[in-house]
């Protein structure tokens, strides 16, 4: 009997017993087997995105959107990795000036802040200013990519969802602590009321040199300043003509109204810093070869009342230049001598070079506007 035993543990009990031990050490060393395969599902994003993305400097450090997506299987357990890319353009190219991304997450979630979409704004050259002439909303493209091990070789493997387009737009933001000063004036012609008189406008903050067009009947007024919450009216500091002093002096204390003697289109000129004013009757015109009369005169524009511009029916010659300009008068600086928008804002901001008629040969309506002080326009429409 013992030698029947003996024999049946050594030819049975004991090699299987060796190989149970043999393969438990291997699995405790090298751990669990598998094959990590392509994905069986696309990766995509999740969440639910906004008609609109509202875009500013002062929130950059907002959360624009929290972008979610979901796991694919590469089979196995193994950790995914994620990669969020946004860009300007649908090619995320890594030069892209709009080009952000986030690498190598865990989570299937992340904060797309504010002032990452700004770099795509500024790529497009994004303007949330209505006079700046530039749109203020553009498209930013989003798409995040899933990878296990490393997909550029055969030891992993990476999907792509497909790119999420998205609209942002900059808002407008007026700062109040650097608003520019502005004057009332209110008079006769608009029946002394303060508080819907047309402004004048400083240059900048702080700044005391006040200027504007005004189309006034003939009559009196004053300059009046806003009060702390930027209201006009009467009881506020108001200045007009010194009683003791030549035509041009400001007064606050012992002053009488300013007038004019002429119904038309005023230049006003105010320095409250220095006490001075001033009024030219203007009558601006069209000169240049892309008119009628060439070089040698100007074409009056006419006051339109309705829509508070300047304006001219005019034939005008495809591919010449003209120029704007007051009172026939060359030696006029700006704004009485006007040339093209020269910073590309859409506004009109020097004397310098001519405007050159781009459209076709044939009647055009020329608008100048000039009833918003230092935000001035000029517009061509073909009749």
């Amino acid at each position: 009997m013992k030698t029947r035993f003996k024999t049946l543990l050594t030819k049975i009990i004991l090699p299987a017993a060796i190989l149970f031990v043999a393969v438990g050490c291997e699995n405790e060393d090298d751990g669990p087997l598998f094959t990590v395969q392509e994905p069986s599902e696309t990766v995509g994003f999740t969440n639910t995105f906004l008609g609109e993305y509202l875009l500013s400097p002062q929130t950059k450090d907002n959360i624009a959107e929290r972008l979610l997506w979901n796991t694919p299987s590469f089979g196995g357990t193994t950790a995914v990795n994620f990669k969020v890319e946004g860009s300007n353009t649908n090619e995320f190219n890594t030069t892209d000036v709009g080009y952000f991304v986030a690498d190598n997450l865990n989570a299937t979630n992340y904060a797309v802040s504010v002032e990452s979409l700004l770099k795509v704004a500024t790529a497009l050259d994004l303007n949330g200013d209505p006079t700046s002439g530039k749109e203020a909303s553009g498209t930013a493209y989003l798409r995040v990519t899933a990878s296990v091990g490393d997909p550029t070789n055969s030891n992993g493997f990476s999907t792509v969802s497909e790119v999420k387009e998205i609209t942002i737009t900059m808002v407008e933001v007026v700062s109040q602590d650097e608003s520019i000063p502005m004057l009332a004036v209110a008079g006769a012609y608009q029946g002394w009321s303060p508080g819907d008189a047309p402004l004048l406008a400083a240059s900048e903050s702080g700044k005391t040199d006040f200027e504007g067009f005004i189309h006034m009947t003939a009559g009196e007024f004053k300059f009046v300043e806003a009060d702390d919450d930027g209201v006009y009216d009467w009881g506020n500091t108001d200045w007009g003509q010194s009683k003791t002093e030549a035509n041009g002096i400001l007064d606050e204390a012992d002053e009488k109204n300013v007038e004019v003697s002429t119904d038309g289109l005023y230049y006003l000129q105010v320095e409250t810093g220095l006490g001075t004013y001033s009024t030219t009757l203007v009558n601006f015109g069209v000169i240049g070869e892309a008119t009628p009369t060439g070089w040698s005169s100007d074409t009056k524009m006419t006051y339109d009342a309705t829509n508070n511009v300047m304006s001219l029916d005019i034939n005008l010659t495809s591919g010449k230049e003209y120029k704007i300009r007051a009172n026939d008068d060359w030696g006029l600086d700006f704004p009485l001598q006007m040339g093209p928008d020269s910073d590309g804002d859409g506004l009109l901001d020097t004397k310098d070079g001519n405007f050159t008629h781009s459209g076709d040969t044939g009647m055009h309506r020329v608008t100048l506007d000039v009833s918003t002080a230092r935000k001035y326009t000029l517009t061509v429409t073909k009749l």
